[in-house]
């Protein structure tokens, strides 16, 4: 009988361990998603996108990408 409740004890600890795994995965992916959605997200990340475009792209491709970006701002501000 000990063995029995030993050999079940260990079980749901291993669930329990599953299931917070889980659940901090989610907590990550919804930080992720709450990050994304922040209006001011794009903004702060595009002088990096510059950066590594110059640098491993064509200048002909970062002035498309560039444009694609400022047409895109006016098609669709954020509001603040």
């Amino acid at each position: 009988k000990l063995n029995e409740r030993g050999e079940y004890i260990n079980d749901l600890k291993k669930k329990l361990e599953k299931k917070e795994r889980v659940n901090k995965e989610l907590i990550e992916k919804i930080n992720t998603y709450k990050q994304l959605i922040d209006p001011s997200f794009i903004p702060s990340i595009v002088p990096l996108c510059v950066q590594k475009l110059k640098y491993i792209g064509s200048e002909k491709k970062f002035e498309e990408i560039k444009l694609m970006f400022l047409l895109d701002q006016v098609q669709n501000p954020v509001e603040h």
